[in-house]
């Protein structure tokens, strides 16, 4: 079977230059009876899916590892290719176990900073002229389909890798995030999804700047943004900005410690993230769509530029 763990070794990056810190290893393989797992059941609040239990939590009681993962006797048909070396192959690589611990040890799907319109029930409703800016020149966007039906995709995460759906590499968002307990035991849960799942979310800086320039670099100065965040539900934009500021004469503006929530906090599914949009009278024919394009900083954004010791977003 591939090493599944070549990936934290190979994770590097410049914030990560000795690539993921921890090794993992196999140090318990536990077999019992058909349909006996979970054999001590972990009950999480949004559990809706009863497969989990015997996969993602086997053994709540087990202390004695820091990640573990169940392989009920029905997910064998998933393992019977035995000659394929192709990474798409569960015997040879199961990049969806990776994924799932990744999860155990804390780490949050980053495809949830995707930002969608009409699609897995999120929506953006704010308007520029009457017209929704969601695939407009304003927030171009692509067609995306899938289970969740069909809409439109406005911004995709940059971090593509294990916590996304290409499972062969660790990408630098992940990777910043496992370094931050790396070597360290598990202390509040060991098994998929942890007490402190995702507690990295809310390692933001003091305060975030955003600058402003048109299409030649000058500065915008007086420039008016405006801040959307979602409801209480986390997936829709409504039409009526949560902050309103003007750039000062160097084109930036201060959004604080967490301009993406209301009450400070993010959801560990990461359904909540700000949008700014850009408007100004005497500079918008100089605001080309890349500009625009531009003012949509998703979380992970603000956590690499404090990752790197910066406060300032341009």
């Amino acid at each position: 079977m591939l090493d599944p763990f070549f990936l934290l070794a190979k994770a590097v990056y410049p914030e990560t230059p000795a690539g993921v810190r921890d090794r993992l290893r196999l140090d318990n393989l536990t077999v019992v009876a058909d349909g006996a797992l979970p054999v001590l059941r972990v009950d999480k609040p949004g559990d809706v899916d009863q497969r989990i239990f015997a996969t993602y939590r086997p053994n709540g009681a087990d202390r004695t590892v820091d990640l573990q993962f169940g392989f009920p006797a029905e997910a064998l048909r998933d393992y019977t290719t035995y000659s394929s070396l192709s990474t798409d192959n569960n015997f040879y690589y199961s990049g969806f176990v990776q994924h799932e611990m990744g999860h155990a040890r804390y780490l949050v799907d980053t495809h949830r900073l995707n930002v969608h319109h009409d699609f897995i029930g999120q929506r953006i409703e704010i308007r520029e002229g009457g017209s929704l800016v969601a695939g407009s020149r304003y927030m171009p966007g692509t067609p995306i389909s899938g289970s969740g039906g069909s809409g439109m995709r406005v911004h995709r995460a940059n971090y593509r890798g294990l916590m996304d759906n290409e499972w062969v590499l660790m990408d630098r968002y992940a990777a910043c995030a496992w370094n931050q307990i790396a070597g360290r035991r598990a202390t509040r849960g060991n098994y998929n999804s942890p007490d402190n799942y995702g507690v990295y979310l809310l390692d933001l800086p003091l305060e975030n700047r955003l600058t402003l320039r048109d299409g030649s670099g000058a500065a915008l100065a007086g420039a008016s943004v405006r801040v959307f965040q979602t409801g209480p539900s986390g997936r829709i934009y409504d039409n009526t900005p949560d902050l309103e500021l003007v750039a000062d004469a160097f084109g930036q503006v201060l959004l604080g410690t967490n301009p993406f929530s209301p009450d400070g906090r993010i959801g560990m599914d990461l359904s909540n993230a700000g949008l700014a949009r850009l408007t100004n009278p005497e500079s918008v024919s100089r605001v080309n769509t890349n500009e625009h394009q531009r003012q949509k900083k998703p979380l992970n954004a603000l956590q690499s530029g404090r990752t790197r010791g910066e406060a300032a977003l341009r």
